[in-house]
């Protein structure tokens, strides 16, 4: 295997950031579409 580059390690932390980024933004969504209609969010 070959050693990762400078490239290699930045697109590596991107993909990681994006992984973290949706799954919150679905874990928001989750909790938007769980809440009962009259209750507040924040």
């Amino acid at each position: 295997m070959r050693p990762c580059s400078q490239s290699c390690k930045v697109r590596a932390y991107a993909s990681q950031y994006l992984q973290e980024l949706s799954k919150a933004l679905v874990d928001d969504v989750v909790k938007v579409m769980d809440a009962p209609p009259d209750k507040a969010l924040m």
